[in-house]
């Protein structure tokens, strides 16, 4: 089925092309070029922007602890150390 309305549509596609002049011929076939273009050309930026948000998340995951977090965790670890040496006495 699909390939009868596929050759019906290259017959009817050279039938109207071969009514068009020259010109026109040139015109559609560089409109359906700049088309084919148009779509890898999208094809590729998606790809693309698909890449730099894994990129990107892998980024988040890696750094989404602020320095600010890291400072006070960094000096809650310090108190705790000190207690437990002064506990020690080791001070």
């Amino acid at each position: 089925m699909t390939r009868f309305v596929t050759d019906a549509f290259v017959d009817e596609l050279k039938a109207r092309c071969a009514i068009m002049s020259e010109e026109e011929n040139r015109a559609l076939v560089l409109e359906l070029f700049a088309q084919d273009v148009q779509a890898g050309l999208d094809a590729a930026v998606s790809e693309k922007r698909q890449e730099l948000v894994r990129f990107i998340d892998s980024l988040w995951g890696k750094y989404r602890v602020t320095l600010a977090a890291l400072r006070q965790s960094r000096t809650d670890l310090e108190n705790g150390l000190q207690t437990f040496i002064r506990t020690l006495n080791y001070v």
